[in-house]
């Protein structure tokens, strides 16, 4: 299966199949996220990553929005306030850690971001392309 068609794959999962990825890969992200964060119990990586995810393509859906809402159950204020924090630095940061991780760590990072990214139907050139520089 090549890389196009497995993004393609994930648009066409539904909803509630795309947000058991997302919370699969939370179970293996978080403790990682902790252990490389320990100032921050995870959180600002964790953080970093979901904005990177989000802000890859620069534009962020309202089906995205409300996946990341229903994901972490952040409500609508939580919510802007996380977003309001993203800046492209997060990217790199998200880069950089990923560089670090094992194989396996890393594919779910990528299933995380992708999830996101195929929420809304499709998977930007933006999106894929930032996914693509975290397997790598």
């Amino acid at each position: 299966m090549t890389f196009d068609q497995l993004m393609q794959q994930y648009v066409n999962y539904s909803y509630d199949q795309l947000m058991a990825i997302a919370r699969n890969s939370l179970n293996t992200l978080i403790p990682v996220c902790q252990k490389l964060d320990p100032e921050h119990k995870g959180m600002f990586l964790f953080t970093s990553i979901l904005l990177a995810a989000v802000g890859a393509d620069r534009q962020l859906s309202a089906k995205e929005r409300q996946f990341i809402a229903d994901l972490t159950g952040l409500d609508e204020e939580k919510l802007n306030i996380v977003i309001g924090t993203y800046n492209s630095d997060m990217e790199n940061l998200v880069n950089t850690f990923a560089d670090k991780l094992s194989g396996d760590v890393k594919v779910q990072t990528a299933c995380l971001i992708s999830a996101i990214a195929a929420c809304d139907g499709t998977i930007t050139y933006g999106e894929s392309d930032f996914i693509l520089k975290v397997i790598q």
